[in-house]
């Protein structure tokens, strides 16, 4: 096992998400992004991120929803316009996958199997690490003078 390995295991709950660059700080999913992280023993990794709240649409009709009727797909959204519906999807980001540490790194890669973002389909998207206390952050490579971290706190 990997020494960094057991730090990872478990579940992570979404603290921040922050881009910088020299002129701009970014929060892509608002101050207060809601989202989980979990990395399992077996080299399985999910995560799912979004707004908190995230957008909704003006035309649910939430009195006749129920998601135990129709489990796979709801309904919603249907009538929405495509803004709305652009919102939705620029507001939520969810893949998993098999992950890898390279502790000498100190990265930890994620192989991407499927997602709601066509563009991450099969990527392996690597992410500098780094622990404090019961808080792991990740980061993306520097592209563009910008950079970014997500902070996550064990749960």
């Amino acid at each position: 096992m990997n020494p960094d390995e057991s730090l990872f295991l478990g579940f992570w709950r979404l603290r921040s998400f922050v881009r910088k660059s020299e002129a701009n700080t970014d929060y892509p999913f608002g101050r207060t992004p809601s989202g989980l992280i979990v990395y399992g023993n077996s080299g399985l990794m999910s995560v799912q991120l979004g707004r908190n709240p995230l957008p909704g649409f003006a035309i649910e009709n939430t009195e006749s929803f129920d998601p135990n009727l129709e489990p796979v797909y709801g309904g919603e959204g249907i009538g929405s316009s495509r803004d709305e519906v652009n919102s939705v999807f620029d507001s939520y980001l969810a893949y998993f996958g098999h992950y890898t540490i390279d502790s000498e790194a100190g990265t930890v890669i994620h192989h991407v199997e499927a997602s709601n973002r066509p563009a991450f389909q099969k990527k392996i998207l690597i992410r500098k690490y780094s622990f404090s206390d019961n808080l792991l952050v990740l980061s993306p490579p520097v592209t563009n003078a910008m950079s970014a971290a997500l902070v996550w706190e064990k749960v």
